[in-house]
């Protein structure tokens, strides 16, 4: 009998039947992508580490391998997630290309620490994303193609939760510093209460605000919320009218101060959930290219996909 060898933790094979489903799967995902207007990129593993980590997602370049490469004597980096890489590819080599630009992807990523439930160091991702991004038609744009490709893929009972990062940050920074910090805890312990506590009282109402997105924007227009504010919220609501014509059996929830992992959003960012098995599929949002150019994109998590489509 021969010794199993052993693999670094979080690393994995995939194994019959699973390998074959996990093709077949994002066979159709990037099928369906191309199908609704979205032209395949194919990045490489690893690129120069100033052009990979570039932008303002520290969180990436936290989670990125870096190896020297011998022939250029200059720092690689593996890729963590593939949005920035397409981002360049947007930004480079396909500057000149017509306005709205709309790319799709596929590919492993690999992090430096375990993630997650299951301490994943590896992922296999798929998404979109369109540059060029100018009003809420594009958001709803990527929100109902994604939802559209999950549901050809079997994921019949979706669910997508909105949020705002932007304006997170400036309520938590319009907060005295010494409490600061105390409410961006309990903002993301979902914490009201503590909250409240603290004196922040606009930011408890928001937070127990969340819920589906009539009864969230119907709260959210009642609480004293800074003006400069107010066209978030405008911007929401149509949003949410305009999902509701493009993706009626995709119900909507708001959650305006969900803040994890969405530090790379610059505008509104949004999870899509299975409702049957209440599973986070992917999150996407807008952002803005390290060359300045506003998009708006979705990553799908294939793995967390093909263990729910039979």
């Amino acid at each position: 009998m021969h010794d199993k060898p052993l693999l670094p933790s979080g690393l994995h094979d995939r194994l019959p039947p699973e390998a074959a489903r996990c093709f077949s799967l994002t066979h159709t995902l990037v099928n369906s992508f191309m199908d609704s207007g979205y032209q395949l990129v194919m990045p490489p593993l690893m690129e120069f580490e100033e052009s990979l980590l570039t932008g303002k997602d520290d969180s990436v370049a936290n989670r990125s391998f870096r190896v020297m490469d011998p022939d250029s004597q200059r720092m690689l980096a593996l890729r963590a997630d593939m949005t920035g890489q397409v981002a360049r590819i947007a930004s480079g080599a396909l500057a000149d290309e017509p306005r709205p630009l709309k790319l799709c992807y596929s590919g492993n990523t690999v992090r430096v620490a375990p993630e997650g439930l299951h301490k994943r160091r590896q992922y296999t991702q798929a998404g979109i994303e369109l540059f060029g991004a100018k009003d809420v038609q594009d958001d709803a744009t990527i929100i109902a193609d994604a939802a559209a490709t999950l549901q050809k893929a079997g994921m019949k009972q979706l669910s997508v939760d909105i949020n705002l990062p932007c304006m997170v940050e400036h309520l938590l920074h319009s907060l005295p510093e010494d409490v600061r910090e105390h409410v961006t805890q309990a903002v993301r312990a979902k914490d009201v209460a503590a909250v409240n506590n603290a004196g922040a009282t606009v930011i408890a109402g928001i937070l127990a605000s969340a819920g589906p997105a009539d009864k969230a924007l119907a709260a959210l227009r009642e609480l004293a919320i800074d003006k400069d504010d107010l066209p978030q919220i405008d911007y929401l609501a149509a949003l949410v009218d305009e999902l509701a014509k493009r993706a009626p059996n995709v119900p909507v929830s708001i959650d305006v101060l969900e803040i994890r992992g969405f530090s790379y959003y610059s505008g509104i960012s949004f999870s899509l959930f299975s409702t049957e098995h209440g599973v986070e599929l992917g999150r996407g949002g807008r952002y803005t290219t390290a060359l300045g150019e506003e998009a708006t994109g979705f990553t799908l998590y294939i793995d967390d996909v093909v263990k729910l489509v039979a």
